[in-house]
This record gives C-alpha cells, structure tokens and sequence, in this order.
C-alpha cells in the first residue's frame, strides 16, 4: 500500500488529437476536407498551439496531409484502399496462424463475448469500433508475440 500511483493527466494538445481523430472517423471531417487551425481552436475552444500539435500527430498517422498553404482530410483512392486490405488480410491471417494453437475453450468464451458484445452495438460506430479493436487485440495476444500486438 506504500506504493505511489501516478495519473497521467493529458495534455491540451493530447485531448484536441482525441476529439479531432474521433470526429475525423465518424466522419465529422470527411476525406478531403480543408482543415482551418484557426476554425478548429475556435470549435474546441482552445489556442492555435495545441491544434497545431494534434494535426501534427494525426498527420504522422495519416489522418490528414499537410498542403502547401493547407491542410485536408487525408483521402485514400481505391487503389491505396485495396491495398491496405490485402495487407490487413496477411496480418490477420498470420495472427491467427499464430494464435490458434494457444486458442482453448476459455478463450472461446472470451471471444464470444465480446462478438455479443459488439451485436450489442452495432448502432454505436464509435463503440463498435472500440469493441473490435479489443476483439483483435485480444486474437493478437493468444499469438504470444509482442510484435505481433
């Protein structure tokens, strides 16, 4: 009980890439989109630094791209789209390669759950993504690799 727990508390700049990467997903921003700094620190409330920082980090992920004189949504075409999927395909593949000599009843169990789970709110875009990526991640771990995660 000696112990000390430390709480991160975020940063500005962190909540403004939380809010802005979440509005990019459910669309709020749609692909090509120009993006204002100056009209996003309004909407959020806050300076132009910490918007800066975010649309720094979300165009290192690939969420936006950085103009000469401006700054859009990024939009894949179908051909970068078709490709990302196959590459997608292989990783899950080999994730369950992996994972599926370590994959017993219990795990079943879990996994089922979480496809209920997820039934449960398939109304819900944000949610439901939330409950997949913890559905992948958690195949990802029976693999025992931590590249893999």
């Amino acid at each position: 009980m000696d112990q000390k727990q430390f709480v991160a508390v975020p940063t500005l700049a962190q909540e403004v890439y939380s809010q802005l990467r979440k509005n990019i997903m459910i669309g709020d921003f749609p692909p090509g989109e120009k993006i204002s700094i100056r009209k996003i620190a309004e909407r959020y409330g806050v300076s132009t630094m910490p918007v800066r920082e975010a649309l720094n980090k979300l165009q290192s992920e690939g969420f936006v791209h950085f103009g000469r004189r401006s700054i859009h949504v990024s939009q894949l075409s179908s051909k970068e789209l078709i490709e990302i999927f196959k590459i997608r395909i292989n990783l899950e593949k080999m994730a369950m390669e992996w994972s599926y000599p370590n994959i017993r009843e219990k795990e079943i169990d879990e996994l089922t759950k979480m496809v209920k789970e997820m039934d449960l709110n398939i109304n819900s875009p944000i949610e439901w993504n939330v409950l997949n990526k913890q559905f992948h991640t958690k195949i990802y771990s029976y693999s025992h690799s931590k590249l893999m995660l």
